[in-house]
């Protein structure tokens, strides 16, 4: 259906928060919150796996955690400046690919075709949101 962007985030006020030249083995250090064992633990420091955005979204607003998230599913928290996106030179995943499989020849679900809808939605939020300017507001 599309690609959405990932970024590693962290609290306004996270340690690596202001750092210059981070790069992956930095977060090493640090706790990783994320929804699933997908990458296994971004750091030697423990994995909080929750497949809740909210209560991951707060854990990482009020802990080290660092979290593997598309820039999207936060857009509040990023524009309040509660969390922010580190900037890493060696990101080795920088966004991801959005499917829905189903198999060929059988009918579709009513419900599979809302999830494809809404996503689809979704993406064509997602490229909105990348056209903003630097500033954060939408171009013309």
């Amino acid at each position: 259906l599309g690609r959405i962007p990932l970024a590693v985030v962290v609290r306004a006020n996270h340690p690596l928060a202001l750092a210059d030249g981070l790069v992956w083995s930095d977060l090493a250090a640090f706790p990783s919150a994320q929804p699933f064992d997908h990458l296994g633990q971004i750091g030697q420091s423990g994995a909080l796996i929750c497949e809740n955005f909210d209560v991951l979204r707060e854990v990482v607003k009020h802990t080290d955690c660092i979290w593997l998230v598309s820039p999207i599913l936060i857009r509040a928290e990023l524009d309040a400046c509660e969390l922010v996106m580190l900037n890493l030179r060696d990101m080795p995943i920088s966004e991801t690919l959005i499917s829905l499989v189903y198999l060929r020849g059988r009918p579709r679900s009513p419900v599979s075709m809302v999830l494809q809808a809404a996503a689809t939605e979704l993406i064509a939020d997602i490229s909105r949101w990348r056209d903003r300017d630097p500033n954060g507001s939408s171009p013309g």
